[in-house]
């Protein structure tokens, strides 16, 4: 354990008190020799300690969760029918073209397909993989701005944070698109500081050219945004001219012209179309999927994403006005928050991980601060506002896995109450042990328990209570037994159920056949089907003329809370005889 006493505190963990003056820290400015000073070999057991809990959350229970409807599904489909049709330059979903994002993403998944099998584990691999780049490139960028303590503090608290967690353990863009970004932000700052060189600037045009393969436009936007407001609080743009914008456009042209027309080719334009007006339009202008927010979504999402940190705001934000004075870190951080921020309040369209780019400056942020305050002598319940922080951190949290506690035993299934219970008792006796530090000035420990906290319940969370929870959901169930019952002469579709999952677990392309009508009009002209019913749906077709339904197996998932789980059955639909 790290001695508490200031005059005992480590540089290899903590930064020393010249680092700071009159508490307004300044931070990673050219003269900064903190994260010089400190050995090869510490730098690497950080690296090991940040990527091995990384690995460790951000893989644990991938392969035994299924996958979350919707957006989980349509690209772990889309990069499934890529590798079985070979067609790697137009996605598809359904064998329908998908148009909705590039294709890197797609490749990446295809990729975890190839080394671990056609299944969640596979599509979520690469995710996992950016989230852990992610978190090693947050400590080698707070270390680069305050220190090797502020580098890891940033590093472990961002790898447990929740969103960032959840994020990296989905089959989704935005764990990659988070890495890419902070890898060109990286790049940005070092030739701000350390001036031009050939690798930071081409790298730097090569990770823009790869944002825009993996979610489009939106990454130059985020960079674009972060930027201009970094020049408009430092009042200073020479990073521009070290950009190499020359041989820097050919090669973000190099990176993403290849596929871009071979894509318009193969669609004839109809990709760009479709991306530009029905995707990137349409979330700027209308709340897409009734996802909508309030004015400072994006605010609360952060503070929300990133709890418990969030509690040291009123640290890291000390003397926020002079940092944003000088030609430092302190304005680059803050452009990179406030800049995409306002882009997406923009947006009618709102969802938390969109704001996920900007949570490493968030983390490097909070993490200068709490180190900051630490070297300082100062302790977050030294005064009454931080007194009433761990207050209502342990409230929150307490009161929280109380709830959690009373949902297991009074109304979730058994399976449940293990997992369940561990969760809680962690939340709770992790929360209050933590407090009891910081009511003692010992804040150091106090943190590194709420890091632990926070990883264990992570690690409980997704490797033991989301699988059990498998026997509450039952897309997979449903589309597996589905699968089983179909054959060449009664074919499995679609019809009101038809979530993205159900395409997947049925191994896809299958037929959607949404309206009554035409599954009827189906069924009497080519013959007997199977599909997947809502419980009241089987008596509504009853009523169809010339359609027998028969029940083949009903599909009962557990409820958790008060209301009954809906259930869904497999069903045989032909034509009645005597109706006919």
């Amino acid at each position: 354990m790290i001695p508490e006493s200031r005059s005992n505190v480590n540089v290899n963990f903590i930064v020393t008190r010249a680092q700071f003056q009159g508490g307004n820290a300044v931070i990673g400015s050219p003269t900064d020799t903190a994260g010089e000073s400190a050995n090869q070999a510490g730098k690497i057991a950080h690296l090991l300690l940040i990527g091995s809990i990384c690995l460790v959350l951000y893989l644990a229970g991938n392969g035994q969760i299924s996958l979350w409807d919707r957006d989980e599904p349509r690209y772990a489909q889309a990069a499934r029918e890529m590798l079985q049709s070979g067609n790697f330059i137009v996605p598809t979903f359904n064998a329908e073209p998908r148009f909705h994002k590039p294709v890197l993403i797609y490749w990446l998944m295809a990729m975890g397909y190839s080394l671990f099998g056609d299944n969640e584990f596979g599509a979520r691999f690469c995710s996992a993989v950016a989230g852990t780049i992610t978190c090693l490139l947050t400590y080698r960028l707070g270390t680069r701005l305050g220190g090797r303590a502020v580098g890891l503090a940033a590093g472990l608290m961002l790898a447990v944070s929740p969103l960032m967690i959840v994020e990296s353990k989905l089959a989704t863009t935005d764990a990659v698109l988070t890495a890419t970004l902070l890898g060109a932000m990286s790049c940005v700052w070092d030739l701000h500081v350390e001036g031009f060189s050939w690798s930071r600037s081409l790298g730097l045009w090569t990770l823009l050219g790869i944002a825009v393969l993996t979610k489009g436009p939106i990454g130059l936007g985020t960079i674009a945004t972060a930027l201009l407001t970094w020049f408009l609080l430092s009042r200073q743009a020479a990073v521009l001219r070290r950009m190499n914008w020359a041989a820097g456009l050919a090669v973000f042209a190099a990176v993403v012209l290849p596929w871009g027309i071979a894509v318009y080719r193969a669609t004839g334009g109809e990709f760009y179309r479709e991306a530009i007006s029905g995707h990137v339009l349409a979330h700027a202008l209308t709340p897409m999927e009734h996802h909508g927010g309030f004015p400072g979504y994006y605010l609360v999402m952060a503070m929300t994403g990133l709890f418990p940190w969030s509690l040291g705001l009123p640290l890291a934000v000390r003397g926020v006005r002079q940092w944003a004075r000088q030609d430092g870190a302190g304005s680059f951080l803050l452009g990179w928050m406030i800049g995409p921020l306002l882009l997406l309040e923009l947006m009618r369209t709102k969802l938390p991980h969109y704001y996920l780019p900007a949570f490493p400056a968030w983390a490097v942020l909070f993490a200068r601060g709490l180190v900051g305050s630490y070297a300082l002598g100062e302790r977050l319940a030294g005064s009454r506002r931080g007194l009433l922080r761990v207050a209502g951190l342990a409230t929150v949290c307490v009161v929280a896995a109380c709830s959690l506690a009373t949902l297991a035993v009074g109304w979730g299934p058994r399976e449940l109450l293990g997992p369940a219970i561990l969760v809680a008792v962690l939340l709770g006796v992790g929360t209050i042990v933590a407090a009891v530090l910081f009511l003692r000035a010992r804040d150091f420990a106090g943190w590194a328990t709420l890091v632990s906290t926070w990883g264990a319940l992570g690690l409980v969370t997704f490797g033991w209570l989301a699988p059990r929870a498998e026997v509450c959901r039952v897309a997979r169930v449903a589309a597996q037994e589905l699968r089983a019952r179909a054959t060449e002469g009664m074919p499995a579709v679609l019809h009101n159920f038809r979530e993205p999952s159900l395409v997947f677990y049925l191994g896809g392309p299958v037929p959607i056949v949404p309206s009554t009508t035409e599954l009827v009009r189906l069924v009497r002209e080519h013959g007997p089907v199977l599909t997947l019913l809502q419980a009241e749906e089987p008596t509504k077709l009853q009523n169809q003329p010339a359609i027998h339904v028969e029940i083949c197996q009903r599909i009962e998932p557990r409820k958790i809370g008060p209301r009954p789980a809906k259930a869904i059955v497999v069903a045989r639909l032909s034509r009645s005889r005597i109706r006919e």
